[in-house]
């Protein structure tokens, strides 16, 4: 009782005094998951909490600051590069989004800086709730309305229904059993959740932070990312580094939880889980689905990414300085596709790689920016201490396969929010990632 008196008499305050703020990282971390066809919450809310901020009286001059140069030097590569080619202004909405959301933030910085907990905290809550919808979408019939797997999402000004042909090249229950949350897309439910387990090795309850990384891995898993998979097993074995010399015997639950689906229920006892199946080193289980023969006339998920690096390589060293300016890559391959005659052939127009994307888009100077941000994080991670060292590690992994797991980027808020926001902590000399 007397924690939750402490609680209210710290934390309240600070929230119900800067309302606005947090509703703004709620609705920026909900993305879509909050909207009307392409209208979301954050529309709404980050105008309103901009005038707000001008209103009282912003410091503008905070905006340049030595450790805000490689963003602000990044997006001036974007849109100069961008003007010397077609205006894709679809792409250039989204990264001036980004570079909106970065420069509020940024603004924010002491504040964020000073009240890290309470946001981790706060943050802590979103992710929690996105846990438990996920949950429900997993073991129950429940699906969030805003999903590409709902019947529902046409009442949200979605026109999108992947059941409504009989001649779908999937399994229905594989598909029904992948959560999403607030994200529309099982891969980016999973990017979200690899972008948040990194932080687990802050939290002080063993036996709550272990179970928290166990439900994490099997929701990672029930989405059907198998990069997702093999990325958190690598982040869960940084973090054994440091928690197994404490004898924390409660990590035993996320190391089962692993080496039960890396067997497939240790061999002996296999799960019968395609998903499972998909992920295991050894598997004893046997599937033999047998789809619409047109189904086997496209290209399957690991042909069309091939085919899309194959095409992106070329793109980039045909233009490898300056690239093709904003969604230069997306445009290229809606031109291939204009000239093949069989639609089998086409291939997704969304590069599935942010990487290769950025190069080609961009070319080479976008390596610059990017170079002095990894620098000046790793300046900074000199001072800092073992369990941050392996948070940054770990949520470079995450990034860095997240690069793959999701078709762009360029759309994804949520990896923003999480950039912007750990960079402002942890690039302020007083910043401290540690919750103690």
């Amino acid at each position: 009782m007397a924690d939750l008196t402490k609680f209210r008499e710290k934390v309240v305050p600070i929230w119900k005094s800067n309302g606005l703020f947090f509703f703004c990282l709620f609705s920026l971390y909900v993305g879509q998951g909050i909207s009307y066809g392409p209208i979301c919450l954050f529309h709404f809310v980050l105008p309103i909490y901009v005038l707000n901020e001008v209103l009282k009286g912003i410091q503008w001059r905070k905006l340049i600051t030595s450790e805000s140069i490689p963003f602000h030097l990044l997006y001036l590569i974007i849109f100069g590069i961008s003007l010397f080619h077609p205006l894709n202004f679809k792409y250039l909405y989204f990264y001036g989004l980004s570079y909106g959301i970065f420069c509020t933030l940024w603004l924010k910085r002491s504040f964020i800086v000073d009240n890290y907990k309470l946001i981790a905290l706060f943050m802590g809550l979103l992710i929690g709730t996105d846990l438990i919808i996920a949950s429900l979408e997993f073991l129950t019939p429940f699906r969030y309305p805003i999903s590409r797997i709902s019947e529902y999402n046409h009442l949200f000004g979605r026109n999108f229904n992947m059941f409504a042909s009989q001649s779908y090249c999937f399994d229905v229950n594989y598909v029904q059993s992948s959560p999403t949350g607030f994200h529309w897309n099982q891969n980016n439910l999973a990017f979200v959740f690899l972008m948040a387990f990194p932080f687990s090795i802050l939290l002080k309850n063993a036996f709550f932070k272990n179970a928290l990384r166990m439900i994490m891995i099997v929701l990672i898993v029930s989405t059907g990312s198998r990069l997702g998979f093999y990325a958190v097993t690598s982040i869960f074995i940084l973090q054994i580094i440091i928690e197994f010399t404490k004898k924390e015997w409660y990590l035993l639950l996320p190391s089962l939880t692993i080496a039960f689906i890396l067997s497939d229920g240790f061999y002996y006892f296999p799960t019968g889980m395609k998903k499972v199946k998909e992920v295991a080193l050894i598997s004893d289980s046997v599937f033999t689905d047998r789809f619409p023969e047109h189904c086997y006339e496209k290209k399957n998920s690991q042909e069309s990414r091939s085919a899309l690096l194959s095409k992106g390589k070329q793109l980039f060293f045909n233009n490898p300085i300056i690239g093709y300016g904003a969604g230069g890559f997306t445009h290229e391959i809606e031109l291939m596709n204009e000239g093949i005659e069989n639609e089998a052939d086409s291939l997704v127009t969304n590069a599935h790689n942010f990487i290769l994307e950025l190069l080609v888009d961009f070319g080479l100077l976008v390596a610059l920016p990017l170079f002095l941000l990894i620098l000046r994080i790793f300046q900074k991670l000199r001072r800092n201490k073992i369990s941050e060292l392996l948070l940054i590690f770990g949520l470079g992994i995450a990034m860095l396969s997240g690069t793959v797991m999701v078709s762009s980027l360029v759309y994804f808020i949520p990896f923003y929010l999480f950039l912007f926001l750990t960079y402002n902590v942890l690039s302020d000399d007083n910043g401290n990632l540690s919750l103690e």
